[in-house]
This record gives C-alpha cells, structure tokens and sequence, in this order.
C-alpha cells in the first residue's frame, strides 16, 4: 500500500494478474471489512488481436466493456472511480481467456 502524492488521503492499491496463455487473467481485490473497493484505473492487453471482453464484479453488480483489438488499453475515470464494490466485497477484474496460444496481462490500481 502506498500513498500517491496529491492524492488527499487515498491509500492506492495494485493488482496484476499476467497468466500462461489459454488463461483468463483475473486480478482478485480482496475485502476490506466496512469498506468499499473502488476500481481507479485498469490497463489490460492482449498480445495479438483478439475480441474478448473485461469485466468488473462484486459478486452482485457487473461492469462489462468489449475489447475489439489488442491493446493496451487504459480505462480510468480519471479522479473518480470507474467501478464502486458493494461494502465489504471482493471486486475480480477479469480479461478474458483469449485461447488459440493467446496471452492476456491485466493491471489494477485501486482504493
């Protein structure tokens, strides 16, 4: 955990998930007891074409976005968060398993 400078007093968080390929890269944000998740930034890629798709979850309420080619490609809500979790739940980022040898790599910042 880190403070980013200028941030007020947001502790930011990273997660990464860069999988073998034929494998879904999920970045898993665990709980924090009364509190909730929010998703900042994610950049994910693919290292070729591939249509698939990134997800967002709490288990309860699901952002979903397309991914029509390889990336990399950032998704930020600039000061304000692209995705708030559900009080004390776990948030998965998930990119899709592309198949076919493919690989893809997903980054999460997040408080």
């Amino acid at each position: 955990m880190a403070l980013v400078p200028g941030s007020s007093s947001r502790t930011y968080r990273f997660e990464k998930h860069h999988p073998a390929a034929d494998t879904a890269a999920v970045a898993t944000l665990s709980a924090i007891t009364d509190e909730h998740i929010c998703v900042q930034r994610v950049d994910f890629s693919y290292d070729s074409d591939f249509a698939g798709s990134l997800t967002i979850s709490d288990g309860t309420d699901t952002w979903k976005v397309f991914v029509t080619k390889s990336g990399p490609g950032p998704i930020s809500g600039g000061d304000a968060p692209i995705f708030i979790g559900a009080k004390g739940a776990q948030v998965t980022v998930t990119l899709a398993d592309p198949g076919s040898g493919k690989t893809g790599a997903v980054n999460v910042l997040y408080y």
